[in-house]
């Protein structure tokens, strides 16, 4: 096991994100998330071309502390990337440097392409796609990063120089409420800035806008809870154009202090929350879009899957043979649209399952190696077709050739995967007739654990970061850590327990463990 620290020193806000990785797997678990408002592009530094020397102090100390946070977590490596705000100011080096020393981490300035291609691959890693085709769309607070992509790359990348903090502090700041001729000056500002980007973007044929960042989600918060509807995590929520220019509408007779209060705002961002909505708004105006999906998975994700990648390759180029096969399962789930955060959910809640419970179903590392891959690979078939998309990924499987994996092994993990849904084995089915006595109660037992797991990601938002398995009174008791209501990931638990129970010869039980949901450390002085 490894333990990583990503790091995104953007304009507006500081990242960590510190998560396991299995490198034998390439299998993730989130440990610790922190964020810090430190606002480098604060106070005119972006039309200046200086961070201040207050922001500058309080992006040290900031990085300082994360750099603590992961050495005290046992961190292997501290990935820290920075964004539109060091790379266009004069003294971003100077920045560079005093990080260096201070806190000891070398911080890597991405270019705008750069950091595009990182969002991507946080995004397909959050987001099922499943072959569709997607416009990213990312507002930070000193530019706006616009990709088109499928999950396997990106085919168009463009940062423009439209932030939220940047256009806030460039039109809006002068006035509270908002001043309507400002408001007007910064909608032909944005305008013009995306007008040449129109003949591009308008050649993709693409399935779905999904923007990402802080705005997104406060924006989305705000809509939701206008709605009644819980607005604490919002990945996956769709918001409309007609609702977002509702929304937009109501913050802009508002004062900051106001729209501080807004139930489902985070309250940092109520400031430069409609110069970033001003600018979603103007890219569905130019998709001709009637709406969006918000993502919370971006760049420090991408960090994350960037490193688990390269661990991976490394390990197999020098032969590792579990490396060889991880890599190919990772391949061929990448290729049918699978292999992101729903997987990788999935992945790392069964892989718990199978280490908590082995006294129970006293299987093997062999067997461990199998649930793996039908983990990242249980819902290939939905590149076919939704329905029935169990059925399409064990056909998929079965036929597939994987470097380092047999025909019979395929044969087991395209019978686990057929069984993460709907039936339980029965002989009359294909995938399992076929099997002998040994290897149908080896898939009883795996296709149970994945079906559990499958469960807790119910509605692939992620919310379900950990589960814990004991046998109590006769029980096989499942506690499950998130941090927001999971009724509807219990009820699945519920439904799909049977085949584990009938397996382990134990009824199974769920319950839910509230833990911390992650917010913001430390308001800024003056904001």
């Amino acid at each position: 096991m490894a333990v990583l620290a990503a790091i995104d020193i953007g304009t507006n806000s500081i990242h960590l994100i510190l998560v396991e990785v299995d490198e034998s797997t390439g299998a993730t678990r989130q440990l610790r998330k922190e964020r810090e408002m430190v606002r480098l592009g604060a106070g005119e530094a972006m039309k200046h071309r200086r961070i201040g020397r207050k922001p500058f102090a309080r992006g040290v100390e900031a990085l300082s502390r994360f750099a603590a946070i992961a050495r005290a977590a046992g961190a292997d490596e501290i990935r820290a990337v920075a964004t539109s705000a060091v790379r266009e100011a004069l003294n971003g080096r100077e920045f560079v440097g005093a990080v260096r020393e201070a806190a000891g981490i070398d911080v890597r300035i991405i270019s705008g392409a750069d950091e595009a291609r990182l969002i991507q691959l946080g995004v397909a890693r959050g987001y099922p796609l499943h072959g569709r085709l997607a416009c990213i769309v990312d507002v930070g607070g000193g530019s706006t990063e616009i990709i088109i992509a499928d999950a396997e790359r990106p085919r168009y990348l463009r940062s423009v120089r439209l932030g939220s903090l940047r256009l806030y502090e460039e039109f809006l700041a002068a006035h509270d409420p908002v001043d309507p001729g400002d408001y007007r000056r910064l909608q032909r500002h944005i305008e013009r800035s995306l007008r040449p980007l129109r003949k591009s973007l308008r050649e993709y044929a693409y399935d779905v806008v999904i923007a990402t960042s802080g705005t997104a989600l406060g924006l989305a918060g705000a809509d939701a809870a206008a709605r009644g509807l819980p607005a604490g995590r919002v990945h996956g929520y769709e918001l409309t154009a007609a609702r977002l220019r509702e929304l937009q509408r109501s913050l802009l007779r508002m004062s900051v202090a106001q729209r501080r209060h807004l139930p489902g705002m985070n309250p940092r961002r109520a400031d430069i929350v409609v110069a970033g909505a001003a600018v979603l708004i103007a890219v569905l105006d130019l998709l001709g879009r009637a709406g969006l999906v918000v993502c919370d998975r971006a760049l420090r994700e991408g960090l994350v899957a960037e490193f688990v990648d390269e661990r991976l390759e490394r390990a197999s180029q020098s032969g590792d043979p579990h490396a060889i096969r991880a890599e190919a399962v990772q391949e061929f789930a990448e290729r049918f649209g699978a292999g992101g955060e729903h997987e990788r959910t999935v992945l790392s809640l069964a892989l718990s399952l199978f280490d908590q419970t082995r006294p129970l179903h006293q299987l093997g590392a062999a067997d461990r190696e199998v649930l793996y891959a039908a983990a990242m690979l249980h819902d290939v078939g939905c590149y076919l077709t939704q329905t029935s998309h169990h059925k399409h990924s064990a056909y998929l499987i079965r036929n597939a050739d994987l470097r380092g994996w047999s025909p019979g092994e395929l044969m087991v993990v395209s019978a686990v995967a057929r069984y993460h849904r709907r039936s339980m084995p029965k002989e009359r089915h294909p995938e399992f007739a076929l099997l002998s006595p040994e290897a149908r109660d080896r898939v009883a037992k795996l296709a149970g654990l994945l079906r559990v797991a499958d469960a807790l990601d119910v509605r692939e938002l992620g919310v379900v970061t950990a589960v814990r398995a004991r046998v109590r009174e006769g029980i096989l008791e499942l506690e499950a850590e998130a941090a927001q209501e999971i009724d509807a990931e219990l009820a699945a638990v519920r439904q799909k327990g049977d085949l584990l129970a009938a397996a382990l010869g134990l009824p199974v039980s769920a319950g839910a463990v509230q833990v911390e949901r992650d917010a913001d450390r430390r308001a800024v002085a003056g904001y």
